[in-house]
């Protein structure tokens, strides 16, 4: 899924780029150009990526279509299981949270949430995640100022938040334990 997870992350950067770049230039007719051009970039890829899809048998947009009926690759089954963990959790667990790692215990395994938030959550408590979202809107709020600011390195800010918050949203989270 990282793969998956990968290209809409570079999508949403992109588009997050040209579309904070349209601003600070003031011009909506930019902004359905470079729209447009995305579009036009988006079926050359995927014309480009049948063919070589057939010739090389790869499988990234195969992976795509399935996503629906996959549940992202069993993330559904995994997101649905910690939350269930959480919820079964008692009160100073859900503020506190199982502590580091903590959500191996859920799997069995060292494979994570594959959810950033979701992990804090089960690990850290409820007040890390609160401290996660704080940071993510104080990145936001940042790169709103630098954008109407004209600050030129806005674009790569937007586009850094972006694939952040994508990626968080269904990362492995594998976690380790130092011994």
């Amino acid at each position: 899924a990282a793969k998956r997870t990968g290209f809409i992350a570079l999508a949403g950067a992109i588009f997050v780029y040209n579309l904070i770049d349209c601003i600070q230039k003031k011009n909506v007719d930019a902004f359905l150009k470079v729209a447009l051009k995305m579009l036009l970039v988006v079926v050359v890829f995927a014309v480009a990526y049948s063919f070589l899809a057939t010739k090389f048998n790869l499988t990234l947009l195969d992976r795509m279509e399935t996503i629906t009926s996959d549940g992202g690759s069993g993330r559904d089954d995994i997101y649905t299981g910690v939350l269930h963990a959480i919820l079964r959790s008692d009160f100073f667990d859900i503020f506190f949270g199982h502590g580091m790692s903590g959500i191996q215990v859920v799997f069995g395994r060292k494979s994570g949430a594959h959810n950033d938030f979701l992990e804090f959550m089960y690990n850290y408590g409820i007040f890390s995640v609160v401290l996660l979202i704080y940071v993510y809107v104080k990145m936001v709020l940042m790169c709103i100022k630098m954008t109407k600011s004209g600050y030129p390195g806005a674009k790569s800010v937007g586009a850094s938040i972006v694939i952040s918050l994508l990626m968080s949203f269904s990362s492995p989270s594998v976690t380790f334990k130092i011994e």
